[in-house]
């Protein structure tokens, strides 16, 4: 169990590398052109002296507030690609991934855009990916949500989605993988047993896999006659 929690430990990390990677290279890069074609002025004024940004509660500076926004903005998208692990962990295909990926994000977004902030619903309309993606109205206008009488921000809110899309899905993640893995694990060494002659080390198994399976011994031999 220990070898397979951490090859799926270490795919989480790899997905939180890579997101941050896009992440960068998309929205740093929308910042970094930005400044070279406009500039960004004083960035140590106040973010109220922005333009939709007047009533803000945030005592922040712009050059903060580029931070905190490309920082929310990573934390929203790492809890999608976690939700999508999820489905990609369950689903086992490509296709039905995909479909199930689509719907969640239509309802989501139909919901984040369909529900007024005054409506008793309005709990959905922010536990939500849509509103977790919109890192804008984070930092914007100071808005409350009525949850059982008492008035709390939307900012937190999307917060507290994140951590809990989040936990759960590292959770089920985890879980799904090391039991799924632990059966065909038994599954496999069963019919190999079955098999007389071949061996049933992880190496032997493993050297199987890519030299016959996937086809790298076609490759070594014709990189010999090359």
């Amino acid at each position: 169990v220990n070898g397979r929690l951490g090859m799926i430990t270490g795919k989480l990390w790899t997905l939180v590398l890579s997101l941050l990677v896009l992440t960068l290279a998309f929205y740093g890069t929308n910042l970094a052109i930005t400044g070279h074609l406009f500039g960004f002025g004083d960035i140590g004024r106040s973010i109220q002296s922005l333009d939709g940004y007047l009533t803000s509660p945030w005592m922040i500076s712009i050059g903060q507030y580029m931070g905190l926004h490309l920082a929310a903005k990573y934390l929203g998208i790492i809890t999608v690609g976690l939700l999508f692990f999820l489905i990609c962990i369950f689903a086992k295909n490509r296709i039905p991934a995909c479909v199930i990926g689509v719907i969640v994000l239509t309802v989501e977004l139909a919901l984040y855009i369909g529900i007024p902030y005054h409506s008793w619903l309005s709990i959905l309309r922010q536990v939500n990916l849509s509103a977790i993606l919109d890192t804008t109205e984070f930092f914007g206008d100071y808005l409350c949500l009525n949850i059982l009488g008492f008035p709390v921000s939307i900012g937190a809110c999307s917060l507290v989605a994140c951590g809990l899309v989040g936990g759960i899905s590292i959770y089920a993640i985890c879980r799904r993988w090391c039991r799924e893995e632990n059966i065909e694990s038994v599954r496999s060494k069963k019919r190999i047993r079955r098999r007389s002659g071949i061996s049933t080390s992880l190496l032997g198994h493993e050297a199987y896999k890519l030299l016959l399976t996937c086809k790298g011994g076609i490759l070594l031999d014709r990189k010999s006659v090359v």
